[in-house]
């Protein structure tokens, strides 16, 4: 198989250009070569010498073929990748679009749990710096009622180090109680201020809405309603 796939015109003509190159050199050894001593002991008549020419015309020829070949392969290669770049077009490029379309909205889905799981000041005390009753009813719900993924608590700084230090202990020992074993939620510290007020002021609104609600009732019908007569 080997010398199918160099060929055997290669062969000969290697063997050929090696014969004729050593038979030069051997005629003119004395004269015009004197430093190749070692070509005055070739001599074509023996079998050795004849086997030693053949193997190296072989590996000659069995080496350029080598090389040819893997040029063929690579260029094949290419051809292979390039036909199949060119029929699935454009769907490789499409999903580098579709990330930049896609991070815009990711970033604002985070911003909006963010604001959504932030304990912000009205939840904790004033004075102790502890959890109010909504702000250990809102760990609660973060905790137990967010997805999964999105059950990081968000703590926001206080005035001083010590009061933000105060309400990242109360929220800690909140979620311990919630979660006594097992991988528990993570407390983060945030800057950003969530929109929002107290529960006493939205507690006041709520009411101001239900007062000014009129009653269900139809209006009084008003003006003569009697029957006409003779």
């Amino acid at each position: 198989m080997l010398i199918r796939a160099v060929g055997y015109r290669g062969i000969r003509a290697n063997r050929q250009l090696f014969l004729r190159t050593v038979a030069t050199l051997q005629a003119d050894k004395n004269e015009q070569y004197p430093y190749f001593p070692c070509m005055r002991f070739l001599t074509f008549g023996d079998g050795s010498m004849r086997r030693t020419i053949l193997a190296l015309s072989f590996v000659a020829a069995v080496v350029n073929a080598s090389v040819a070949q893997a040029g063929w392969d690579e260029f094949w290669a290419r051809v292979h990748l390039d036909f199949h770049r060119m029929n699935c077009w454009p769907e490789p490029f499409l999903h580098a679009d579709k990330d930049l379309v896609r991070q815009p909205m990711l970033a604002m889905t985070d911003s909006g749990w963010r604001m959504q799981n932030t304990l912000s000041d009205h939840l904790f005390d004033v004075e102790t710096h502890s959890l109010t009753q909504a702000g250990a009813l809102k760990v609660r719900w973060i905790v137990t009622q967010a997805p999964p993924h999105r059950r990081t608590v968000f703590v926001l700084r206080g005035a001083t180090p010590d009061a933000t230090l105060s309400r990242v202990e109360a929220v800690q020992e909140a979620i311990t109680q919630l979660v006594p074993q097992g991988a528990r939620p993570e407390v983060l510290l945030t800057d950003v201020i969530p929109v929002g007020g107290s529960g006493d002021y939205f507690d006041a609104v709520d009411r101001a809405l239900k007062d000014s609600i009129p009653p269900p009732r139809l209006p009084e019908a008003s003006g003569p309603t009697g029957s006409g007569g003779n």
